[in-house]
């Protein structure tokens, strides 16, 4: 396996509220970051931002990367983008997807059951 020298960050909520399970949060990250080492390749100043933030009757969960030049086209995200999808669908949630101060930003914004885990 490749070593990649990425700066990550995160941030995430102090009380993360039942609802989605953690192996679907686990799966939502782990397409999320290989997709934003993917595009951070490509890039002089290689950092990733996380969030996950959670509320009462939602979680969201955003990934922030900074591109040059464009988005390079990662095939191993597009072929797996529907699980990320059936995840959304099964939370009656949505992608996010923008481009936004020369940052590509990205998730997913799922709704709770709204009790504490």
């Amino acid at each position: 396996m490749k070593e990649h020298q990425i700066d990550f960050y995160g941030t995430y909520s102090d009380q993360i509220y039942q609802g989605v399970s953690s192996y679907d949060l686990a799966t939502i990250l782990k397409f999320l970051l290989d997709h934003a080492i993917v595009l951070s390749q490509k890039t002089t100043h290689k950092a990733i931002h996380y969030t996950i933030e959670s509320q009462r009757y939602y979680t969201i969960i955003k990934i922030r990367c900074l591109i040059e030049n464009g988005i390079v086209v990662d095939l191993h995200f597009k072929k797996n983008e529907y699980l990320i999808e059936e995840i959304c669908r099964k939370y009656n949630g949505k992608k996010l997807s923008k481009i936004e101060d020369n940052q590509y930003i990205f998730g997913c914004y799922l709704e709770n059951s709204g009790d504490l885990l």
